[in-house]
């Protein structure tokens, strides 16, 4: 699906056109013994039983004009695996934001199939970044598509399991089109996986300068962006398109001028579009932060590797309420329920955190399981859905 060039661009689903009969058998709910209830207590945090043989309804496929440039940013937490059909909901306070003070809302297709609307911030720029929420097995999460609903943005999410089947789990997405200049902050759409070089046309720089995205190999991409001269910050990188359910991209590394980007199809490197966003010193929204403003966002992100140390690289990380001597960070990781742990000196009993897996082989990483009580946790698999050790980027946005 495409956005105003030549992808369709979403309508709301009480539009698309259904088979009128269709019964869904929707069996969901907490696989007993896996898990603690979490501190959230209107969430399941991923743990769920998948629905078996359901039919995956695809995206809303209908337009609307939207506004030309609006400046806004949001996120959310797709709080239970088992939504009812066809209705759309409103998360809870806690797991959601939107620069305008609204409310999002998300509604459930079919397996695996979702559609976010982000109120007020429909319009033709702008980029969703997207992360799986829960532990015990390798289900991912990508973007289906995304466009103008009117005054909305809408966002369509995708999730699969290990062997590329659609499978009801949980989410966080974020959505930005902020053009804002608070600190180091910048995204675009890298809609041309084949292409050698190029600029992409939709794209935004802190400073202007366009970023360039380089192919470097079959589903390797390098994307160079001016030099910010600070210390590096962090990106996120998620895969889009309705194509194949194991479709992903993940970092290589990333500098404060280059991030490296790696996309596979299960284990293989695969040629695929993505959406990147990145930041320095302030959150990933583009959005005022707490730390320099009254009535911020209060946020922080961190680089992670878990192989090394009992904090996150300190030129690595930045949490605005960063005290400046170190405390209140700390990383850990349990060999035995393989998941590493993460602290940033926040409070993180109201927000959403991100993750994306960094290296070169074709491992992803999800948010494990509850964050509220101070620590964030992450696991990670191979290609072939393993539990692996692998660095990664995390990022957390709270709830004002």
């Amino acid at each position: 699906m495409h956005r105003a060039d030549s992808r369709p661009l979403l309508r709301r689903r009480a539009g698309l056109p259904l088979a009128a009969a269709v019964a869904f058998g929707l069996a969901l709910g907490v696989l007993p013994g896996q898990w603690m209830p979490p501190a959230h207590g209107d969430e399941n945090m991923g743990i769920c039983a998948p629905a078996s043989n359901l039919p995956v309804m695809p995206p809303a496929d209908g337009g609307g004009a939207g506004r030309s440039l609006p400046a806004g940013a949001g996120f959310v937490l797709d709080p239970g695996c088992g939504d009812p059909l066809d209705v759309r909901e409103v998360p809870p306070a806690w797991a959601q934001y939107n620069s305008g003070a609204t409310a999002n809302t998300v509604e459930h297709l079919g397996t695996g199939s979702y559609v976010v609307w982000f109120s007020g911030l429909g319009g033709t720029n702008g980029v969703p970044q997207v992360t799986a929420v829960g532990g015990i097995s390798a289900n991912r999460c990508r973007i289906g598509a995304w466009g103008p609903d009117g005054f909305d943005e809408a966002v369509s999410v995708l999730c699969a399991d290990a062997k590329g089947a659609p499978v009801d789990w949980e989410f966080s997405l974020s959505f930005t089109s902020e053009q804002t200049k608070y600190a180091v902050f910048g995204y675009l759409r890298a809609d041309q996986p084949g292409a050698q070089a190029y600029q992409p046309t939709e794209q935004y720089a802190w400073n202007g300068v366009p970023a360039l995205v380089r192919r470097t190999g079959v589903g390797r991409y390098t994307v160079t962006r001016a030099e910010s001269g600070t210390q590096p910050g962090v990106d996120l990188v998620s895969a889009y398109g309705a194509a194949n359910g194991l479709s992903a991209c993940k970092l290589v590394d990333s500098s404060s001028s280059v991030a490296d980007v790696a996309c596979f199809n299960g284990k293989a490197p695969a040629d695929t579009p993505f959406t990147l966003t990145y930041g320095a010193q302030g959150n990933l929204l583009g959005l005022p932060d707490a730390g320099r403003s009254a009535g911020g966002l209060a946020s922080g992100y961190a680089w992670v590797d878990t192989t090394a140390g009992s904090a996150p690289d300190p030129t690595r990380r930045f949490a605005s309420k960063d005290p400046g001597t170190g405390a209140g960070w700390s990383q850990s990781y349990d060999p035995e329920t393989l998941t590493a742990s993460v602290t940033m000196p926040l409070s993180l009993a109201t927000g959403v955190p991100q993750v994306v897996a960094v290296g070169s082989d074709a491992a992803s990483c999800a948010i494990a399981g509850d964050w509220s009580k101070g620590s964030i946790p992450v696991e990670c698999w191979d290609g072939n859905g393993n539990p692996v050790r692998e660095p990664f980027e995390v990022s957390f946005d709270a709830v004002p």
